[in-house]
This record gives structure tokens, sequence and C-alpha cells, in this order.
């Protein structure tokens, strides 16, 4: 009897040293400030969809959130998802929450200037993903993003502009307000 307790003892010394050692593995494994390393992770695509594939694209993305999406208006997808380059990794609770209500606040800003519609998107690996479930203005992706439009994993946060005739701009890197102004304002 004293062998079974002490051997459901030394499991779960065990497993709770893993569990210690693989998160100091992954805190250890997120890159956390700008550095040359974070700098190199941060990648923008721009081009041009044609009509056909400007309008399924379009159609995919109101299907996929529920949403009548005008063919008049810009659509811009703000994205979190878990990334080894992340600023906001050690945030604690309380800032990360501030920091999500700015984005959203500077988001709203932008593109009722710009006669965009802003959506913001997370994926369900992301860090602090119990900081998004309180958070009315998110939505959980269903993988669709992920999948299909955020295919790189090496920055926490992307943005996605989709204008009304095509052209787009993809960009992964966060603190990426000033990218998302000067894009939306190309005539």
């Amino acid at each position: 009897m004293k062998q079974t307790y002490l051997l459901i003892i030394l499991v779960l010394l065990i497993s709770y040293a893993t569990k210690i050692r693989a998160q100091n593995t992954e805190a250890n494994e997120i890159n956390n400030v700008v550095n040359s390393k974070y700098i190199a992770s941060r990648k923008a695509f721009t081009g041009k969809l044609n009509d056909v594939e400007n309008k399924d694209i379009r159609e995919k993305i109101a299907k996929e959130l529920n949403r009548n999406i005008a063919d008049d208006k810009a659509i811009l997808i703000n994205y979190f998802q878990r990334a080894p380059n992340c600023i906001t990794y050690n945030y604690n609770k309380e800032t990360y929450s501030s920091m999500l209500n700015n984005v959203v606040n500077i988001s709203n800003r932008i593109t009722s200037g710009e006669n965009a519609i802003d959506f913001f998107i997370y994926a369900k690996d992301t860090f602090h993903i119990d900081t998004f479930l309180n958070k009315k203005d998110f939505i959980l992706d269903s993988g669709f993003f992920q999948s299909n439009v955020f295919t790189i994993q090496e920055n926490c946060e992307a943005f996605l502009i989709l204008k009304p005739d095509g052209r787009f701009m993809k960009y992964y890197g966060e603190d990426y307000f000033t990218e998302v102004g000067n894009f939306l304002k190309q005539k």
C-alpha cells in the first residue's frame, strides 16, 4: 500500500515537472522583443485579385463571418494567432485586454473614415485565449482564416485588407495600423 502511494506521488511529480519544463521551453522560444529576428519575421504581400477571385473570396469571408458585406466596402480582418514572434506574449491579462480594446478602437476609427468594415478574428490556440472569450467584438476562427488566409504562423498578429476593386494587402506583424491607414487611403 505504501508503495502504491509512493508510485502515485512519483507519477504526479514527474507529470508536474514535465508540465513546468514544457511551459518554460515555450516561454524561452517566444521572441517578445523587437529585434532582428522579429523584424525579419514581418511580411507584407500586396496584389490585385481579378473580378472572379475577388467576388469568390468576398463571398467566402461573408459566409464564414455570417455577415452581409456590401460590394463597395473594403474589408479589414484583424487576426490573432499563436506564433513564435509575439511582442504581447508576456502581457498580463489586464494589459492584454486593454491592448485589445485599443485595437478595436483604432481599427474602427480608421475604417469608418475609409468606407471599410473591420472584423476581429482569433485562432483557437492563440495566446491569451481567455481574454478573447470575454470580448464581444472578437470571433473565434473555425479554421477557415488560418487555413486559407493567414497561412504563415510567424507573428501573433496579422491583417488582411481587401478593397472592393480586388486590391489587397496581407501583413504579418504587430503594431500595424500605419500600414492599414496608408493602404486604405490609396485610391
